[in-house]
């Protein structure tokens, strides 16, 4: 397994819990009771991750590379704006029965499309050469171990929700990027549809990084929303 394969594993998994956690503490920000929110996010995180690798299928399988760059636009869009989301759905649309499907849904989406990732990593033969399952699941496992600890201690103290998830899109959306120095592993023929998705990826990690900037502002726009 490269080393820039492990790095992708590692930073796949750093972005997922990440997303999941600032989901749990929006979530329990907006209707408190922080461990049941909390609970409710990783169970369904597991499931949803379970139901991802269970129904994934096998033309995803035997194109891992592209399959794998749709799944980072994916995640980096949902996973990156799920915060914004959120506050929106919360402000504009009465009601708490809306808000926490939409909280749950994105959870659900979030973990599903995570759920892809390991299978697609497996599938990924490099030169040729099978994947180690047993580095890339150690790899994924530390990435999301690293991942808890620096929303604990990072993200949420330091940053605040709603640019850490701009922040990790933006880190997903580049490791989805970084897909393109992997082309020679995409099966002949597939070329075009690869560099369609990586253009893509890339508008999008921009796009995440220019509301990065504006994040600031975007929280005084919630908060005024929030005091009329």
């Amino acid at each position: 397994m490269s080393l820039l394969k492990r790095i992708i594993t590692f930073m796949l998994a750093f972005c997922s819990i990440v997303y999941e956690l600032l989901l749990a503490q929006t979530l329990a920000a907006f209707l408190e009771n922080t461990v049941l929110r909390y609970s409710i996010t990783i169970g369904l995180y597991m499931f949803a991750m379970g139901m991802g690798s269970m129904l994934i299928s096998e033309k995803q399988l035997k194109r891992p590379v592209i399959s794998l760059l749709t799944t980072e636009i994916a995640l980096s869009v949902a996973g990156g704006f799920s915060v914004i989301l959120l506050h929106s759905v919360h402000a504009l649309l009465p009601g708490r029965i809306i808000f926490l499907v939409a909280a749950h849904a994105l959870m659900i989406l979030v973990g599903f499309l995570t759920g892809f990732e390991i299978p697609l990593l497996l599938a990924w033969k490099e030169n040729g050469l099978p994947s180690s399952e047993f580095k890339i699941l150690g790899v994924n496992y530390f990435g999301a171990f690293i991942g808890a600890i620096s929303f604990a201690f990072i993200f949420y103290p330091l940053i605040g929700l709603l640019p850490s998830a701009l922040i990790v899109g933006g880190i997903n959306a580049l490791v989805g990027t970084s897909l393109i120095f992997k082309q020679r592993d995409v099966s002949s023929g597939q070329e075009a549809r690869f560099r369609t998705r990586w253009i893509i990826q890339l508008i999008f990690f921009f796009v995440l990084m220019i509301v990065v900037v504006l994040s600031g502002h975007l929280n005084e726009f919630f908060i005024n929303l929030y005091l009329r």
